[in-house]
């Protein structure tokens, strides 16, 4: 709900390393936490908290498929 943007300097590998199995990367430009998410519609994925669609690209869907199966 804020307007706010953090920002980090590293590659998403490190990131990825750092933070819990609950996050993924859905295309070459975001990390989300997938226990943080409101719906998912087609290759839209919405946030709890957030108005605005993140992509799941085509490249990253199997995996995303697979990993919200199981959580």
């Amino acid at each position: 709900d804020s307007a706010n943007t953090d920002s980090v300097y590293a590659t998403f590998e490190s990131i990825l390393e750092q933070l819990d199995g609950n996050f993924m990367m859905i295309n070459k430009n975001q990390i989300v936490n997938l226990l943080e998410i409101d719906k998912i519609q087609g290759n839209e994925l919405y946030l709890k908290k957030v108005r605005e669609a993140f992509i799941i690209s085509e490249a990253r869907r199997e995996e995303f498929d697979l990993r919200i199966s199981r959580l």
